[in-house]
């Protein structure tokens, strides 16, 4: 089981918070996929307060098609977070996620029960982890008002409106892509 969290995938601007990392997320699903592994991504994955969905959408198509890779083998969990809480209502994920993720259900939280050799060690409880705090539930409104002004100020001063888009076309790939030097990434993304 991977666990991811707080993406805040945006508009590639200069108020998108995943772009820097968007090569190394790459890499890292490339690497997990290949190893066989489940991907749960935990919430704020899209940064809905500052972005309607289709932006993000459009703006990062092959990360979402690396991670359709595992919705498609069975192997990816989806919860929302307070930045994506749009998610939580199932006539959204249909309308903007479906396309990607045929099918998919988003979740609130999770209890995993853990085991070594057949034996129960433990539970594991999976959230985003803002889920009843005042900024989230009861002054969201406030929060989500706070949040686009500041991304709207901190887009504006962006030196470049729109950051490249990294093409990727499978998993598989994301582990051999090279580097500006002209090196190959290691399974960990590492030039």
């Amino acid at each position: 089981m991977i666990v991811f969290s707080d993406h805040h995938k945006g508009a590639r601007d200069g108020a998108d918070d995943f772009w820097r990392c968007e090569r190394a997320y790459h890499a890292a699903l490339g690497y997990y996929f290949e190893a066989g592994h489940e991907l749960y991504v935990l919430g704020d994955v899209e940064e809905l307060w500052e972005c309607g969905p289709q932006e993000v959408i459009d703006a990062y198509p092959e990360t979402l098609a690396l991670e359709a890779e595992f919705h498609k083998q069975g192997r990816y969990r989806r919860f929302w977070g307070n930045h994506d809480d749009q998610w939580a209502r199932e006539g959204e994920v249909a309308k903007h996620l479906h396309s990607i993720y045929p099918g998919l259900t988003v979740g609130e939280a999770l209890k995993v029960r853990v085991t070594s050799g057949g034996h129960p060690v433990g539970l594991v409880f999976l959230a985003h982890g803002h889920q009843g705090t005042k900024d989230s539930e009861r002054y969201a409104w406030i929060s989500r008002l706070v949040v686009r002004i500041s991304g709207a100020r901190s887009s504006a001063g962006s030196t470049s409106p729109r950051r490249p888009r990294r093409t990727t076309s499978s998993c598989a790939s994301a582990t051999t892509r090279r580097c500006s030097r002209g090196r190959e990434n290691t399974p960990r993304g590492r030039c």
